[in-house]
């Protein structure tokens, strides 16, 4: 994972493996640089989140719809690739990479939420406090 700091693992071996979604996509077709692609799906050891997804990006009320754009992309790819189709992916993170500028009482916010997108804040920390 090229952000490393942007997810904390405890144990350390929590996350198995991982995909860089967005630089696979670019290796294979660099024409298309600019298409709103997720940045990683994770493997992990929690049974209950086998596969989740990571999108590193600026958390502002403008980007919540390429976030949701991105998330159709990563489905489909995981429609097209895993076994379990995109309800392998247990659940979709959104980790700030600056500071995190989208107010819960907002329209943007509820679009995020209702398209299943979760806001991590500016570190994903796995497992998750059940």
């Amino acid at each position: 994972m090229a952000e490393p700091e942007k997810v904390i693992c405890n144990p350390p071996h929590l996350v198995t493996d991982s995909i860089a979604l967005d630089d696979e996509a670019y290796a294979k077709h660099p024409a298309k640089k600019n298409e709103a692609r997720w940045d990683y799906w994770l493997g992990t050891e929690d049974t209950s989140m086998r596969v989740v997804g990571v999108e590193v990006h600026p958390v502002t009320p403008r980007e919540v719809e390429l976030l949701v754009r991105k998330k159709r992309w990563a489905e489909e790819k995981a429609d097209a690739e895993l076994a379990g189709g995109k309800k392998s992916i247990r659940a979709w993170f959104w980790v700030a990479s600056g500071k995190t500028a989208l107010s819960v009482n907002t329209t943007e916010y509820r679009q995020m939420v209702k398209a299943g997108i979760v806001l991590a804040g500016g570190c994903l920390r796995l497992p998750l406090s059940r």
